[in-house]
Parts: structure tokens; C-alpha cells; sequence
């Protein structure tokens, strides 16, 4: 059973599984992590192509290395930002502010019910402002060809209730503090995900992660980090 394995009496299959905390377990997603940005910054079509794509989209022509000889006239420097004109022109053709999402019940005793959560939907989409982060998203596909949003739920609770009961009972409602849906536009140079899944594809990869900036001190105050993994 153990015939692809070198295994001494003193080695089992737990010790070929990747850690989960500790040194080992920081070198290991530091090494992945390493390994993705090297892969991306090398693709053809990776971060140094977007990184001139999204220059030209700000109309800033002249910094980028072209291979034709560039004129140190400043009059020859002169352009219109076409790139950017077209961008902004073609996005409200694919996404209208106007969005309205429409709930289709599974049965006819709950039409009532999904208009209702239909127009709750619609008026937390519109409260939210959720329109700007998915043409954020939907100007970086059109730049440099793919855009990330990140959907998420988020839940906050008082450590001590905002109301006393009188019956004595628990109410989970008075320790809610947050309780809602959000989406929020990613940097795609902030993203970074498992090139070594099976289809590649995000269904068959085992990980993806998003790069952040973050105090030191707020690093010290995190329950999870471990000053030994330096």
C-alpha cells in the first residue's frame, strides 16, 4: 500500500500533509505566494501588460518605452486620451445604474413574498451605492481584460446587549450590531489565486487571496499571527 512512499517505522501519511499553523505553515504560503507574483509578472499577458494598459487609459502616453523613436518637442507630445474617451463610453453599455433585480417564486403562494424581497433587494442595492463597485469592476475588464469583486457577508455583534429583557429570555436581535451583503471591487494587481488548479479554473483551485497594507501595530494585535514566523 506504501510502495510510492519511502517510509521508515517512524513516519506515517500525517507527516506528508501541508501544515496548517506555525513556521512551516508561513514559509509554505510565503514560497506560493512568491511563486504566483513571479508567474503573473512573466505571462504574456500578465501584470506588466496591464500595468501599461492601465497608463494608457490615464493618458499618460509618454512614460511608457514605445519601440518607435519618441520627439523631445513638447509640441509632438501633445495627444487625446481616445483610449480613455472609449472606455468610459462603452461601460454604460454594458451595465445600466438603473439595475433591478426581479424575484421569480417557486410557487404561487409565494409571489407576494418574492416581490417583496425583490424590492427590499433593489432598494438595499441603490441605498449601498453597489453600482460604483461593479463599474469599478467592469472598467478593469475592459482596460486590461479581467476585473475581481469580492461578495461577502458581514456580521457584527455587541458584546452586551442594546436592550434589557424583561422576561429574562435572549434576544439575538439586541446583540446584532451589522448584520448585511456588500461587494467590493478588488485591484486585479491585488488578487492572486492557485495556479496550479487542476482545470485551472477558481472551481478546481484550492486557494485564492487578496493582498492588503496593514499597520504594524494592528499585525501585533491579531490573535493569529506568530512572532516566531518572521
Amino acid at each position: 500500500m506504501y510502495n510510492n512512499f519511502d517510509l521508515d517505522d517512524k513516519t506515517s501519511l500525517y507527516d506528508f500533509r501541508e501544515p496548517k499553523t506555525g513556521v512551516e505553515c508561513y514559509k509554505l504560503w510565503l514560497d506560493r505566494i512568491e511563486k504566483v507574483i513571479e508567474w503573473r509578472d512573466n505571462h504574456w499577458n500578465g501584470s506588466q501588460e496591464w500595468e501599461k494598459w492601465i497608463r494608457l487609459f490615464c493618458n499618460k502616453h509618454w512614460e511608457i518605452n514605445f519601440d518607435y523613436v519618441m520627439s523631445d518637442r513638447p509640441r509632438d507630445k501633445i495627444t487625446v486620451n481616445i483610449a480613455g474617451a472609449r472606455i468610459d463610453m462603452l461601460i454604460p453599455f454594458l451595465a445600466s445604474r438603473n439595475i433591478e433585480f426581479d424575484a421569480k417564486p417557486e410557487r404561487i403562494e409565494f409571489e407576494l413574498a418574492a416581490k417583496i424581497r425583490a424590492e427590499i433587494l433593489n432598494q438595499f442595492w441603490r441605498r449601498k451605492d453597489m453600482f460604483g463597485q461593479l463599474r469599478m469592476c467592469i472598467q478593469d475588464g475592459v482596460v486590461i481584460g479581467h476585473g475581481v469583486i469580492y461578495v461577502g457577508h458581514q456580521l457584527e455583534l455587541f458584546d452586551q446587549p442594546m436592550s434589557e429583557s424583561k422576561d429574562g429570555l435572549i434576544n439575538y436581535k439586541d446583540y446584532v450590531k451589522t448584520n448585511e451583503s456588500f461587494i467590493e471591487r478588488v485591484d486585479p494587481r491585488d488578487f492572486l489565486f492557485d495556479i496550479e488548479a487542476t482545470n485551472n479554473d477558481f472551481k478546481s483551485g484550492r486557494w485564492c487571496a487578496v493582498l492588503y497594507d496593514q499597520n504594524i501595530s494592528d499585525v501585533f494585535a491579531n490573535k493569529f499571527y506568530s512572532r516566531e514566523a518572521k
